[in-house]
């Protein structure tokens, strides 16, 4: 953690460094020796306070390397180092599907969304989703409501402010509920626009696949789409506007019952 606190030393400089030397105090006295004692004990300090506070407000670290850490986020090229995770971390490891979709949902796919979550979750899947307005509200708040486990990846520290501000009940509720809330943006961390779509990329990756309740044109949706073919993860549609395919990669129809079926078969599959 001091590491990426380092002026100009990012997630995979410090990868590079674990894995090249996998002594961590061959590394201290390479990052002390180029960047000075001084700044490497503010750094030091820095994440000596994160961790006291992380403590105080019962928000878990994880490193990569730890078994907690979600195994699923391992297959992805550029996985975070660092995960924080409040609540539930024995979620993480589940079997899990992310549900996504557009912030203003027509009747029909509020209702679509809330059927495929129910026999999500009746069947033994963790949801995940966003916790923005519409469509991801409608997967947490369904799953809950069928007494199901749910997670939501959060795009600024986790002692911040739940976003949207009508969804910060819902947040606690995931928690009262043996849900859990994640982010990769370190404590004190405040909201930026961009860090809703970055946070786009660990929604699909932490996931088994990805169904899309509904959508527009433009908007985070489509760029969890985007990442989810990227990270070759089964990706599913409820929507019927959504195009059938994108290079050459199948977007599953889930049409019926037996549509769902068989796409969990290939998630189940694919693990």
């Amino acid at each position: 953690m001091t590491c990426l606190k380092l002026p100009r030393i990012g997630p995979k400089t410090t990868l590079h460094y674990l894995q090249k030397y996998n002594n961590l105090q061959l590394i201290v006295h390479k990052m002390i020796s180029k960047f000075g004692v001084t700044t490497w004990n503010r750094c030091f300090k820095l994440v000596t306070t994160e961790i006291e506070h992380a403590k105080a407000s019962k928000i878990n670290i994880l490193n990569y390397q730890e078994a907690s850490y979600p195994q699923s986020l391992l297959t992805l090229a550029n996985f975070p180092l660092i995960l924080y995770a409040k609540g539930n971390i024995g979620l993480l490891n589940q079997k899990k599907i992310a549900l996504i979709g557009t912030r203003k949902p027509t009747r029909i796919g509020i209702k679509q969304g809330q059927k495929v979550t129910k026999y999500l979750v009746e069947i033994g899947y963790v949801i995940v989703s966003g916790l923005a307005k519409g469509c991801d509200t409608c997967a947490h708040r369904t799953c809950l409501n069928n007494e199901g486990q749910t997670i939501a990846v959060l795009a600024a520290g986790l002692d911040q402010p739940v976003y949207p501000q009508q969804n910060r009940q819902l947040a606690a509720d995931i928690i009262k509920n043996k849900g859990l809330l994640i982010s990769t943006y370190p404590l004190g961390t405040k909201l930026r626009p961009q860090y809703l779509a970055a946070r786009d990329e660990w929604q699909s990756g932490i996931g088994d696949g990805v169904i899309v309740i509904e959508t527009g044109r433009a908007g985070g949706t489509n760029i969890t789409m985007n990442f989810c073919l990227k990270q070759h993860r089964p990706l599913a549609r409820l929507d019927t506007k959504i195009t059938k395919s994108v290079n050459n990669t199948v977007i599953w129809p889930l049409h019926s019952e037996n549509d769902i079926q068989k796409f969990v078969k290939l998630l189940e599959s694919t693990k």
